[in-house]
């Protein structure tokens, strides 16, 4: 399903059309383009409509600060409240042209799982700081493709937790699939994470660091990251690295 959108704030007209409804329910693609004042893609009231998505591909919506809204989380995580995680069938999520994206999913709690998500890529989003939270990157078991080109802010790949449960010298995420690590023209990407993270990579066999100047090393976070022997590739990158 291909949704242009020009003057909408957000998709919630959807549930006022029970035939575009059902269409939702059975297509398992949704592409997003055009929108000057789309601020989120997926509103936080219709999350549970889109869990069966396979693709979900967003480009060119000038104002979209975030893809999966957690507005009003926080306040209710505050006040003790809890809520049953959404578990996506989301395979593949392409991000292009979003000026003004912040975020992927803003909250960093364990509300959202991408289980499923193999591909992920991101391209010309200048205002993204990060790519995952701890939270999201501890759910990506099947990920085996991550690709970031050209996002000008981008600092590092995975944030720190902003409420962290335990000593983050103590937390472990573990990509098991991932395969394929593209970083490409990220001006002031200078880490993978600054925290203290524990980092593995079993299956990573092909890194590419392209015009990351910032970057001092592959690994580049204050905590660990294992690979397997693997071939890292760079490119105006201050510390060419090979796994042991």
């Amino acid at each position: 399903m291909q949704v242009a959108l020009e003057t909408s704030e957000t998709i919630t007209c959807i549930e006022h059309g029970q035939k575009l409804l059902s269409y939702i329910r059975s297509d398992t693609e949704l592409v997003v383009e055009g929108s000057e004042k789309l601020l989120h893609c997926i509103p936080s009231n219709m999350l549970h409509r889109f869990q069966h998505l396979k693709q979900l591909k967003v480009h060119d919506c000038g104002s979209l600060v975030e893809i999966f809204e957690s507005g009003g989380v926080d306040e209710n995580e505050d006040e003790g409240w809890t809520r049953t995680p959404y578990n996506f069938d989301l395979q593949e999520l392409h991000l292009y042209d979003l000026p003004k994206l912040m975020h992927i999913w803003k909250y960093h709690g364990e509300i959202l799982s991408f289980m499923n998500l193999k591909k992920l890529k991101i391209q010309h989003c200048p205002s993204l700081k990060n790519v995952l939270s701890p939270s999201m990157a501890r759910s990506l078991s099947q990920l085996q493709e991550l690709s970031v080109y050209e996002c000008e802010l981008i600092e590092e790949i995975i944030t720190r937790d902003e409420k962290p449960s335990e000593e983050p010298s103590k937390v472990k995420i573990i990509f098991p699939a991932l395969q394929w690590l593209t970083l490409y023209r990220l001006p002031s990407l200078r880490c993978f994470c600054s925290s203290t993270y524990h980092f593995e990579l079993p299956s990573c066999h092909d890194i590419t660091i392209t015009e990351c100047p910032k970057m001092e090393a592959c690994h580049g976070n204050r905590g660990t990251l294992e690979l397997p022997f693997v071939s890292i590739k760079t490119n105006n990158f201050r510390a060419e690295e090979r796994s042991k």
